[in-house]
């Protein structure tokens, strides 16, 4: 009795020594911390279902893997847009709470779906891929109420965590002499502002090309140095994205027109000062802009032994382009030195016109000019 007593012992803990070992069997744990879970920036493909072209390619996006139990993984796609008819369309954070994962060789695939409360409103969502190995691969249907299907393709690769996550416009320039006030960027609202001369043509808007730098180890689109159509009150959104996969958009647009004049000083004409005086360069527009010229022209006088020169010369090589070269010279060696021992250089808008017997009366300052001067611009080297 005893015996059989020991054998049914033994027996019963044989039973349970092999049902323990088949539970621990059972017990799968996958290396979803170690080797799974992350932040991986990839790019990816958006269909509406039933359509071969994308409505968008190629679109820079972070996803982001963390555990839901040992044979499990939670996904995250955040601020998920598509667009529609032209215009970005925010769906949300696509979230999956619990994709099962299966071993396949050496990566996992995974699988999940979630109905989701999003912008657009309920939406049953599946994701199906594969991830390891510091890559993932899959696919997401969202099926957005109201009918409207969604397809994802997304790759990405695993960050490290040391990429620069610094996403900016650093600096944003426009070279042409329409722009009257130079871009500024406003990083608080996200955008960035100029003014046009009030007489730029919308092809002259049409074809500004802007130049942009970005955060160290960013990209940005539109790519810089490429024209953009400011015409017509439209604005152009910039999306920069850092290393990491962070994002940000810029709206750039015309804040307003300005009248301006602009005198290049690149065209300039001879003045005919008569058979008695040398010749002598004037800049253009005639009847806008004037020099004192026209006063040393009785210092230049074609028959006199002494000429003193014109302090007013035309310049090949300005700051960009065109320029004035105003000089003072010494008058005294002239018959008329007494009366005008220096004679010096000055460029203005209005016009000369000489008065012997008045001679404060020669010059006439300033043209008319229907609007109030807010700004007065230029450039100048003085020696």
């Amino acid at each position: 009795m005893k015996k059989r007593l020991l054998y049914l012992f033994m027996l019963i803990c044989s039973v349970s020594l092999f049902t323990s070992c088949g539970d621990d069997d059972d017990d799968v744990k996958y290396p979803v911390d170690s080797e799974l879970a992350g932040a991986y920036k990839g790019t990816m493909d958006v269909y509406y279902v039933g359509v071969s072209t994308p409505i968008a390619s190629d679109m820079v996006q972070k996803v982001y893997i963390s555990k839901a139990s040992d044979t499990a993984v939670k996904l995250e796609l955040k601020n998920f847009t598509i667009t529609v008819a032209g215009s970005e369309l925010l769906i949300g954070d696509i979230t999956v709470d619990n994709c099962a994962l299966t071993k396949s060789g050496d990566t996992y695939k995974f699988a999940g779906n979630q109905t989701l409360s999003l912008v657009v409103g309920s939406c049953n969502t599946s994701v199906s891929g594969t991830v390891g190995k510091n890559a993932v691969e899959m696919v997401i249907d969202v099926d957005v109420e109201g009918g409207m299907k969604v397809k994802v393709n997304y790759k990405g690769t695993k960050l490290s965590g040391s990429e620069n996550s610094e996403a900016k416009i650093t600096g944003f320039t426009i070279d042409n002499e329409v722009v009257t006030v130079a871009p500024i960027i406003d990083e608080e609202k996200s955008v960035i502002t100029f003014k046009v001369n009030d007489e730029a043509t919308a092809d002259d808007l049409k074809a500004l090309v802007p130049v942009v730098t970005v955060s160290e180890k960013a990209t940005v689109t539109p790519a810089s140095g490429v024209a953009q159509d400011f015409s017509g009150g439209k604005s152009v959104v910039y999306t920069v994205v850092s290393e990491d996969g962070t994002s940000r958009k810029y709206t750039v647009s015309i804040e307003g027109v300005q009248n301006i004049m602009r005198y290049s000083l690149d065209e300039w004409s001879e003045f005919d000062a008569g058979s008695s005086y040398d010749n002598y360069w004037t800049p253009e527009p005639a009847g806008f802009l004037a020099t004192s010229n026209g006063g040393a022209k009785m210092l230049n006088g074609s028959s006199s032994a002494v000429k003193v020169g014109y302090p007013v010369m035309k310049e090949t090589e300005g700051f960009n382009g065109g320029a004035a070269k105003l000089v003072t010279l010494d008058s005294r060696g002239h018959a008329l030195g007494s009366l005008a021992p220096i004679t010096s250089g000055s460029l203005f808008t209005g016009v000369f016109s000489l008065n012997m017997l008045a001679p404060l009366k020669s010059t006439k300052f300033g043209i008319a000019y229907d609007k109030e001067p807010k700004l007065f611009k230029g450039v100048y080297k003085y020696r």
